[in-house]
């Protein structure tokens, strides 16, 4: 099973990390839906 509070951190200071290294001084997130309904792994 995994944690996905965790996960959601990891990634949340990945981009963070990402976003100082590359000096971006306006970042922009885009969130992308797609997938089944039926599959929740696709969603």
């Amino acid at each position: 099973s995994f944690d996905n509070f965790k996960v959601g951190q990891l990634i949340g200071k990945g981009f963070m990390d990402c976003v100082t290294s590359w000096n971006v001084s306006n970042p922009q997130v885009f969130q992308l839906n797609g997938g089944e309904d039926t599959d929740p792994n696709a969603v």
